[in-house]
Formats: structure tokens, C-alpha cells, sequence
């Protein structure tokens, strides 16, 4: 699906924290204020308020993403997950007013939307006849000024800890330490959530306890994630493809055997990813892993091109772009390595081994 331009996915653990929070709407907490409804009205109305809720998220990520792009900035896609939603930026902004603006967006529609929904509570809550929908206004109004308060929480990655990056970063000038405090603050708001999620399970509330403390562990790791994808976007915008890029190509035939790719390939050289090369053409792209999932089918007259990911011919990158852009070309079109050409003449490759080899060198991973 698109909206905007921009790409929406849904991750299958979605449906997972989809399906709990209806049940626990319907079993639990509508049946608490909707004493003489039947079972299906509360059905209904947590399946309403689950569908809304969610969508609500939706648009805190497109605020931001939308927002990303007026200022120039290319947005990958947003996915819906268990935890909510997340918007991928392809770069990080150009200044601090650009971070304070793409930060402050998705907290700033979750506050309106809030504000829709208390608007149309006071408008029915007199009125019996809309009881059900006096119960969806104020749980939706309740829940985004939830959202709104947490994702102000100081701590990268929410937009409370890129708001704080941005005021530093206008501070320093220096992105790179403007995120190692934000990302300090993001691991000191998690801890703080895992602990309220501790005593919470030796209190009373065992259930939403666990949860806070997922939540907790997930910003921990998300905090460190999110800086370490900024020292490789750093570091990767510093270098040209033809710094990191192999000339000295090892390719296959697409007319080979899997068990020569194998034996004479794979346990040869340090690749786990090759180009599937016919008349100077990649013609597609052979993994280790293509050769795992059609493990059952194969046998002694299997041939490479018969496992390999075709490639498009189209997709090739110049000695003198950065290799920042041969990263973000590989996870755009899902491949592991790009191929370099000069005046229309294949001259070298640069997989993700190469740029992973080069962080590692350059101690960034």
C-alpha cells in the first residue's frame, strides 16, 4: 500500500498485538463501563477502537515522513510491528532545525488527533444514544495523548530523544556526539521502563508489566542500533565505491553446477554472495542461502541459474559514487552487491562482505 508517495508495510507480529489488544478491549475492559451490552456491541467496538489505534500510528509515521519529505529527504517505507510503527529515512536531516521539525511532527499529530477525539466525546457524552461511541472517543483521546506523552520520553530513538538530539546538535554542531548523548538518554529511559515493568510483575499487574519491559529492552537495543546506523551512514559518506570496490571479480557461469558453485566457489573464497556473470552481463545473483532454501530439490545436475535471483542489468553504480548510495541501492532493490561499470564496461563489484569488511577494518562494527 502507498499513501503519499511512500511505501506501508505490515511485519506478521502486527497481527499478533492486533488480535491481543481487541481481545483484551472486549474481554476486559469495555464489559467494565458497558454493563448491558452484548457480547458482539463490545466486540465490535474493540475491533473499531484496535483498527482506529492503529491507524493513528499510521499517521504519527506519515506526520513524520511527510515532513521528511518536504524538507528533501528520501523516505525508504514505514512498517507497522508490534511496537508500533517506524518510518526509515534514508539519511539523517541536514541541520538541527530540520531534525527539531521531522522529530516534533508525529508527536504534534498524535496531540491533534487526541483533541479530535476529546472534541467529539463532549459532543455526545450527554447523549445515550452514542454511549458506544462516547467510550471509543475518550479510550482513542486517552490513548494518543499516551502516545503524544511517550514518544516525548528523552531518549533516542523516540522523537523525545531526537527532539533533544536536534537542541544539542544546534548546540555543538557536531551530529555524531549530539547522538551518543540522545542515545545515552534513550538506554536511561529504557532502564527506567524495564524497572517500572519489574515491579509492576511483583506487584499486581503481571501482564502489563511484561509489557513494559519489552518495550524497555526494545528501545535498549533500538538506542544502540539507531547510533550505530548513524557511524556507518557517517563513515560510508566519507568513501567512493572504488576505494572499497573488487576488481578482481569472482563471478560464476550460470551453466555451472551447484556443486562446483559449492566445492570450487563458496568454500573457496570468502564470499557468501556471487554474480552470475554470461557475455560480460550480470545475468543474476547466486547466495549461499538460495542454496539453502532449495536444498530438498536439488541433486547432481542442478545448475546455478536455476537457484540464482535474476538481476537487473540496469542496477550498476559509478567508481566515483559514494559508497554510502551503493548501500542504500542494495537495500532499495534487496540485493547483496552492486556492479561497477565505466564508460558501459563492467570493471568491478561491491557486495555488502566489501562494505562490511571495511567497517569492521575501520572499527565502526
Amino acid at each position: 500500500m502507498k499513501l503519499f508517495g511512500i511505501d506501508i508495510y505490515i511485519d506478521y507480529s502486527w497481527f499478533l498485538i492486533f488480535a491481543l489488544i481487541t481481545w483484551l478491549l472486549a474481554a476486559k475492559f469495555y464489559p467494565t463501563f458497558n454493563h448491558n451490552a452484548s457480547v458482539l456491541s463490545n466486540v465490535l467496538l474493540a475491533l473499531a477502537t484496535s483498527i482506529l489505534f492503529f491507524l493513528s500510528i499510521l499517521i504519527h509515521e506519515l506526520a513524520h515522513s511527510v515532513v521528511s519529505k518536504r524538507n528533501g529527504l528520501e523516505v525508504n517505507k514505514i512498517t507497522l510491528f508490534i511496537f508500533g510503527g517506524i518510518a526509515e529515512l534514508f539519511e539523517e536531516p541536514h541541520d538541527a532545525i530540520m531534525e527539531f521539525k521531522i522529530a516534533i511532527s508525529g508527536p504534534i499529530a498524535s496531540l491533534l488527533l487526541a483533541l479530535i477525539y476529546l472534541s467529539i466525546y463532549y459532543l455526545v457524552k450527554d447523549n445515550t444514544h452514542y454511549y458506544s461511541i462516547t467510550l471509543l472517543t475518550s479510550t482513542l483521546a486517552e490513548i494518543n495523548l499516551l502516545l503524544f506523552i511517550f514518544n516525548l520520553l528523552p531518549g533516542f530513538p523516540l522523537d523525545g530523544g531526537r527532539i533533544l538530539r536536534s537542541i544539542v546538535w544546534r548546540i555543538n554542531g557536531n551530529l555524531k556526539n549530539s547522538t551518543r548523548i540522545a542515545t545515552i538518554g534513550g538506554r536511561v529511559v529504557a532502564v527506567a521502563i524495564i524497572l517500572i515493568g519489574v515491579i509492576r510483575v511483583i506487584t499486581t499487574d503481571f501482564f502489563g508489566g511484561v509489557w513494559l519491559m519489552l518495550i524497555g529492552l526494545f528501545l535498549y537495543q533500538a538506542a544502540g542500533q539507531s547510533y550505530l546506523e548513524l557511524l556507518i551512514r557517517l563513515a560510508l559518506e566519507k568513501v567512493k565505491v572504488k576505494e572499497i570496490m573488487n576488481t578482481n571479480i569472482v563471478f560464476v557461469n550460470p551453466l555451472l553446477s551447484v556443486n562446483d558453485l559449492i566445492e570450487e566457489y563458496f568454500l573457496k573464497y570468502n564470499y557468501t554472495t556471487l554474480p552470475v556473470i554470461a557475455n560480460d552481463t550480470i545475468v543474476g545473483i547466486v547466495s549461499l542461502d538460495d542454496v539453502r532454501d532449495k536444498s530438498g530439490y536439488l541433486d547432481d545436475s542442478t545448475k546455478v541459474q536455476e537457484v540464482m535471483k535474476r538481476f537487473d542489468s540496469n542496477i550498476f553504480l559509478n567508481k566515483d559514487d559514494q559508497a554510502l548510495k551503493a548501500l542504500k541501492n542494495m537495500i532499495l532493490n534487496k540485493v547483496n552487491f552492486v556492479s561497477i561499470r565505466e564508460q558501459g564496461r563492467l570493471v568491478g563489484v561491491l557486495t555488502i562482505d566489501d562494505i562490511a569488511r571495511y567497517l569492521s577494518d575501520k572499527k565502526v562494527i
